[in-house]
């Protein structure tokens, strides 16, 4: 599971860096919209509505699993004039692995990504706060496999039954407020860019959720399971402009 950790960290960064290196950081004209146009990584944490699944799993003799986690994510924030618009992509952090009946349950890769939208009700030049709402999928992936060493490839061949992989995906609106604070980089009057730090808390609603599917196919009789619940995040980002910004300092 650890890998798994090591992959969404993989899967993020370059998101994260790469809209760094593909804005307009490095162009030396200033335009006022640049502070407005946000990139940011954000660390939280989150509920997942599993009750019944841990129901279904106790009386099963397994362990239920927590119903929080700690989530990692990227997205984006640009405001013009009042209207915010954004979108955001989150993972959890974490997978529980609950030893029982010569098995391990994982509770794993619970993902979303939504495209958000609010109005800024309060901004100065460097603090804002917006109430928004958004739309987007989200799956849950769960795992049930054998309580022993890792096999080599040839033994997978030779016996390929040691595990089941069960999936849930739903629709997903999400009802939340912001808030955040720039802090402006550059010696010189007209700072280009900065760096910006915020606080994020909402709710997330499964309009429509599958029941758990394996490869596709829907399991009858599976309990419900979805990305319902509430959250808080903190996030730091960068505004564009922020190259054009840091060779100030110099």
């Amino acid at each position: 599971m650890e890998l798994l950790k090591t992959a969404k960290l993989l899967i993020l960064l370059p998101l994260f860096i790469g809209s760094f290196l593909i804005n307009d950081s490095f162009s030396a004209d200033f335009d006022p919209h640049d502070l407005n146009d946000v990139t940011y990584l954000s660390f939280g944490s989150s509920t997942i509505n599993i009750g019944d699944l841990n129901t279904t799993l106790t009386a099963n003799k397994y362990q239920p699993f927590p119903t929080t986690a700690w989530t990692l994510g990227t997205g984006t924030r640009n405001i013009s004039g009042n209207i915010m618009t954004g979108s955001e992509g989150n993972f959890t952090l974490e997978n529980s692995n609950l030893k029982v009946n010569g098995y391990n349950s994982y509770l794993s890769s619970s993902f979303s990504i939504i495209l958000n939208a609010g109005y800024v009700l309060y901004s100065t030049e460097n603090f804002k706060v917006y109430p928004f709402v958004g739309g987007g999928v989200g799956r849950v992936n769960m795992e049930i496999i054998k309580d022993e060493k890792t096999p080599t490839f040839k033994e997978v061949l030779t016996n390929p039954v040691r595990g089941v992989p069960v999936s849930n995906t739903s629709v997903l609106l999400q009802l939340g407020v912001g808030t955040d604070y720039l802090i402006k980089i550059g010696k010189s009057e007209q700072q280009k860019g900065g760096i910006v730090v915020g606080l994020k808390a909402g709710y997330v609603f499964s309009v429509y959720s599958t029941g758990f599917q394996l490869k596709g196919a829907d399991l009858s009789g599976s309990p419900s399971i979805n990305n319902n619940g509430a959250y808080i995040k903190a996030y730091i980002g960068y505004t564009a402009g922020i190259l054009a910004a840091l060779a100030d300092l110099f």
